[in-house]
């Protein structure tokens, strides 16, 4: 990847954050549903990550929690 590229990453990251930081000022969602609404729109931990500013471990505990969440809620229909 070229210069030109790392900084166009890094605007549309600022970019993303910016809107992000407008609709916390607006109507603050826990920064759980942040990573769980980028999650939806097909973005990668690292990426989410990198818009965040969140180390990627923690990223990766979030999409953790919701997939056993939702896992648990599958076993627990089928139980019935």
């Amino acid at each position: 990847m070229d210069d030109f590229q790392k900084q166009l990453l890094k605007r549309l990251d600022l970019i993303i954050r910016l809107q992000l930081d407008r609709g916390l000022a607006e109507n603050p969602p826990s920064t759980t549903s942040v990573v769980h609404r980028l999650f939806d729109f097909g973005l990668s931990a690292g990426e989410v990550a990198a818009i965040i500013g969140r180390p990627m471990n923690y990223i990766t505990a979030i999409s953790s929690a919701k997939k056993a969440k939702s896992k648990r809620a599958q076993n627990k229909g089928r139980s019935k």
